[in-house]
């Protein structure tokens, strides 16, 4: 059994979704970029709009509110206005990593545990003893978001990996710990989580498996030599799963088996602890309607991919306005 601290690194990742007409993106360094739906061009004069709190993380709410956040604070976006406000937020008491809403309130990874930005609330995660042993979420965790729970993926390269599922409601948490694979894909396709638990140490492998709503595997597809799952979207016009695998957009059947759609242009792998498989190198995935979907890599340039292509989003200087005394 592994002993280990299980601290996560104060680096933001990059966050992004479909925002009405456009796409935004979140660089987990300040900076938010705003590009048009219809022609995949910047929006300069919306970008600059967007910038001047240095924001590092956007996340949306069922409610389809934009939320953003600057690490220990808390804004909404004003769409009369079209300005951040600030919204009463208590400061979380460790730096915060990743950012999402649930149940309609901002929450953040902030240490070994869940920032709550409204009411200050704390939930920390409990103590597990597996393969490895410690509290928190290690270097790369991934996360997603539906009604009052949290999917938190880990992974500890050749030591496994947890889905963590955390129910803001009732203050409580419920896992899922797999020997061998890291969880680097979550999406919630309306009935179940779908998780995609990747493996890259020696050889690559992958599997992708459906978990209840107390984190218990009910649908698991075949272990894949050779393969390695990196996201996961739900498509909710298709009512279909479908996922980056490599540099490949699949399409899953209800066997969780999947099958190529298309190649998508070269994604770089993320950083990786060890030289084992923990990062998959996407920020995120998303499915934005026709068959498409928004691509985020940890580093580069965003693509928006589907029906047959892939297309990068060019990514300008941004002129920041002045956002004034907070």
């Amino acid at each position: 059994m592994l002993w280990m601290t299980l601290i996560a690194l104060a680096a933001v990742p990059p966050s992004g979704l479909l925002f009405g007409s456009r796409y935004l993106v979140a660089d987990g360094d300040g900076t938010v970029r705003a590009w048009s739906v219809k022609d995949l061009q910047p929006d300069a004069a919306f970008t600059k709009k967007l910038n001047g709190d240095g924001l590092l993380g956007i996340a949306s709410g069922d409610d389809g509110m934009l939320w953003g956040f600057d690490g220990t604070r808390a804004f909404t976006w004003d769409g009369v206005s079209e300005r951040w406000d600030l919204v009463p937020s208590k400061p979380p008491p460790k730096p915060c990593t990743h950012f999402a809403v649930v149940a309609n309130a901002p929450v953040g990874l902030c240490g070994p545990g869940v920032h709550r930005f409204t009411d200050g609330r704390y939930f920390e995660g409990p103590e597990f003893k597996d393969q490895v042993s410690g509290r928190g979420f290690g270097d790369h965790p991934h996360l997603a978001a539906h009604g009052s729970t949290l999917a938190i993926g880990t992974g500890f390269g050749e030591w496994g990996g947890h889905l963590w599922l955390l129910d803001v409601g009732a203050g409580s948490w419920r896992k899922h710990y797999d020997a061998l694979g890291n969880a680097v894909g979550l999406a919630w396709t309306g009935s179940a989580w779908a998780v995609a638990w990747s493996m890259s140490h020696m050889m690559a492998t992958t599997r992708a498996r459906l978990h209840d709503s107390g984190a218990k595997p009910t649908v698991q597809g075949k272990d894949l030599r050779d393969r390695y799952l990196r996201a996961l979207a739900w498509d909710d016009e298709a009512k279909a799963l479908f996922g980056l695998e490599q540099n490949e957009l699949v399409r899953f059947d209800g066997a969780l088996g999947f099958k190529k759609v298309q190649s998508i242009a070269p994604v770089k792998y993320g950083p990786e602890r060890d030289a084992v498989g923990v990062s998959s190198g996407i920020a995120a995935f998303v499915a934005v309607g026709r068959g498409q979907f928004l691509v985020v890599p940890e580093s580069g340039e965003p693509l928006v991919v589907g029906g047959g292509k892939s297309e990068r989003l060019r990514m300008p200087a941004v002129e920041r306005r002045d956002a004034g005394a907070r």
